[in-house]
Order: structure tokens, then C-alpha cells, then sequence
């Protein structure tokens, strides 16, 4: 993601308008998608078409939370949330990914926990800021992406690091 996000971002919370957002969503987007398809090649060893099919899964589940959950509760989500339901798939991704992988190669699943707990709390101050704005005039936005930027790096750190150390699962 990096300079391609940050650009983006800088570019949405300057103009705030339609083409600035979709400079800042799309890096994202393909951030988490692209880290999600390397995870199956790298941890979990799956061939890169079988991966890609995966990842479109992935995708298509992702795109399709927010409305599934307007429909159930009859509730604007993204607008409850912030927008922060958006990345709900990601959490549940990572933390789902790092589960499935401790059995494999228990130092990149607790990696992949560890940095899906951090990234729960980064969301937190992203949720939390309309609110916190009352109380406080910088709010919390500035925590969600100091937070994430640590989330990339661990991310990037795991796949890089441990790239060829995840083996076949664990016999019990």
C-alpha cells in the first residue's frame, strides 16, 4: 500500500470529495486482497489459481457484509460504525488466517493474532471519532492511522520473515 495509500489518504482528508476517496479506498482495497492471496500461496500453500479463486470469495463475502447487515437490522452499519464495518472482513480474515495457521507455524499464526488484535484496536479510534470530537478537537482519527501503519509493517514483516518457514500442519 504504502506511498499509493498514504497519498490517497492525504488526498481524501484534503478534499473530501467522490475521486479523492476512491484514491484512498482503492490502494486499501487492493492491499488487503493482495496480502490475503499471498497469505494462501505463502502460508498455506495453496496454487496460485485455487488462491485467486479464494481471494475473489473473499472479496465478493467482503463487498457484500455492510448491505447483509442493513438488511438484517434495518440499520445503516457504515453510518453506526463510522464506515468502520467496511473492514470487518480484514479482521475476521486476519484473525481467521492466523488461527488456521498456528497449528502450521505457531510464530506466524501468533503474528498474525497478535496483529489482528492491534488492527481491533486501531478500529476502535476509527469508530469511536465522531464521537470522541466532542471531547476532544483532534479526535482519534489520527490514532487509526498510526495504529494501521504498524499493522502494514507486522503484516509485511510476518510474510517476509517467515517466507518459507510455514510447513504442513502440526500432528497431534
Amino acid at each position: 500500500m504504502g506511498s499509493a495509500g498514504g497519498i490517497g489518504s492525504f488526498l481524501f482528508h484534503t478534499l473530501a470529495n467522490r475521486w479523492s476517496m476512491l484514491a484512498d479506498v482503492i490502494p486499501i482495497a487492493v492491499f488487503i486482497h493482495g496480502y490475503f492471496g499471498l497469505a494462501m500461496v505463502r502460508f498455506f500453500g495453496l496454487p496460485i489459481g485455487t488462491a485467486a479463486l479464494a481471494t475473489l470469495a473473499f472479496a465478493g463475502l467482503g463487498f457484500g457484509l455492510s448491505p447483509a447487515l442493513d438488511a438484517l437490522t434495518g440499520l445503516d452499519s457504515a453510518a453506526r460504525t463510522n464506515g468502520s464495518i467496511d473492514y470487518l472482513p480484514a479482521v475476521l480474515a486476519l484473525l481467521g488466517v492466523g488461527l488456521a495457521l498456528v497449528p502450521r507455524s505457531p510464530a506466524a499464526g501468533r503474528a498474525l493474532l497478535a496483529t489482528g488484535a492491534l488492527f481491533l484496536v486501531s478500529l476502535a479510534f476509527r469508530t469511536l471519532d465522531r464521537q470522541a470530537c466532542a471531547g476532544l478537537p483532534l479526535g482519534t482519527h489520527f490514532l487509526w492511522h498510526g495504529l494501521n501503519a504498524l499493522v502494514l509493517y507486522r503484516l509485511l514483516a510476518v510474510a517476509t520473515r517467515l517466507r518459507g518457514s510455514v510447513g504442513p500442519p502440526a500432528r497431534a
